[in-house]
């Protein structure tokens, strides 16, 4: 069965953080993408997006834009057979650009993330075929989230509305206030919560090692799951002990 994409669409988009990000010495304070859309002859589409951050990523927004426009001037009116879908290769198989190999990871994903969401909208009892499942079918465990500053709710109320609806793991944003008002936090959320779920911490690089292991003397850290981005430095990592 063939196909043919007659056009693509790309929509820039710039969001701002609500607190900047610290990568090496640079300070992010918003991140810029854009939107891919995939339109093939039967109107059926699928969307990719494309978004990169200094410092995480070797080239700049700017260029991986340049790179995805080119990429999709050869895709766009040249015929493919898309039964030919192989997970494991480039491009799914879909295309054979000699050029691909030579892009960057944040460009392959935004067009390989589109490919995969029109196939799926194209052909879905095969494409359940090609990657072994039917994702309409899956049924994912989501983590209940809190942010300080941002819940109007009592701790208390909040704890016992996580074990009634039986939420096994909570992320809580950590590093955006004092240290003591973090712990404070946490020994409550532990105290109300008495192990019945896992705690998640989310630094987003705001701790140091001092920080991390105050933090660790003054909590239940067999209820802690796993500390996310603690450290600004990636040097502090194998600093801590």
């Amino acid at each position: 069965m063939r196909a043919c994409f007659l056009q693509f669409k790309i929509d820039q988009f710039k969001s701002e953080f609500k607190k900047p990000l610290h990568i090496e010495d640079q300070e992010i304070l918003t991140k810029r993408g854009v939107y891919l859309t995939l339109t093939d002859e039967l109107g059926k589409h699928g969307i990719g997006e494309l978004s990169n951050l200094p410092g995480y990523h070797q080239q700049s927004f700017e260029e991986d834009l340049v790179q995805l426009e080119g990429l999709l001037a050869k895709i766009i009116d040249e015929p493919f057979q898309f039964l030919h879908f192989d997970k494991s290769k480039p491009l799914y198989n879909l295309f054979s650009l000699d050029s691909f190999g030579d892009c960057s990871t944040t460009v392959k994903f935004a067009l390989e993330s589109a490919l995969l969401d029109w196939y799926e909208n194209r052909a879905p009892e095969f494409f359940q075929k090609k990657v072994g499942f039917d994702p309409r079918g899956l049924k994912l465990k989501m983590n209940a989230l809190y942010v300080p500053g941002e819940e109007s709710h009592s701790i208390e109320a909040l704890t016992q509305y996580w074990i009634k609806n039986k939420i096994t793991t909570v992320k809580i944003k950590i590093g955006r206030q004092d240290l003591a008002k973090d712990i404070a936090l946490i020994q409550e959320i532990q105290k109300f919560g008495q192990g019945k779920f896992k705690l998640r911490l989310d630094a987003n690089r705001g701790l140091t090692i001092e920080g991390l292991t105050e933090l660790c003397r003054n909590i239940k850290t067999s209820w802690v799951e796993y500390f996310e981005e603690p450290f600004e430095s990636y040097g502090d990592y194998f600093s801590y002990d």
